[in-house]
């Protein structure tokens, strides 16, 4: 089914948000290095079993992937922001029959002291 197209502004004002902060022990320019790295999301993002980039590297806003997900449910992706090493977000375009209206990930990156970083994410929704 397709989902309602949305953009970065649909992050503050969807009907449903969770936003997740956490201090990690690598630097930022690490992270982008695991969020690239198609095969790591499902050693680190329990909902995700598969990730496949369906656009050509370098990865830029605009890209494409498809990301398949616990239950059998699938969404193919579009980037809105990729912005190493600091910023990504993407949007589901479409997603598998009962999937989400409309759904949306923010990820913010700032660089701490001793080679860590913050990571601020943002997942939003409609259902």
């Amino acid at each position: 089914m397709d989902c309602r197209p949305v953009g970065l502004d649909f992050l503050a004002s969807a009907p449903v948000r969770v936003v997740t902060e956490v201090d990690l022990d690598t630097r930022p320019e690490r992270l982008f290095d695991v969020f690239l790295d198609a095969a790591s999301w499902p050693r680190w993002a329990f909902a995700i079993t598969g990730v496949t980039w369906t656009s050509p590297f370098p990865i830029a806003a605009g890209a494409t992937r498809t990301v398949e997900m616990r239950a059998g449910m699938v969404g193919w992706e579009t980037f809105l922001q990729w912005q190493p090493p600091r910023e990504m977000a993407f949007r589901f375009d479409r997603a598998t029959k009962g999937g989400p209206e409309a759904f949306a990930e923010h990820y913010l990156v700032t660089p701490l002291p001793g080679g860590r970083s913050h990571l601020r994410w943002t997942m939003a929704a409609e259902i």
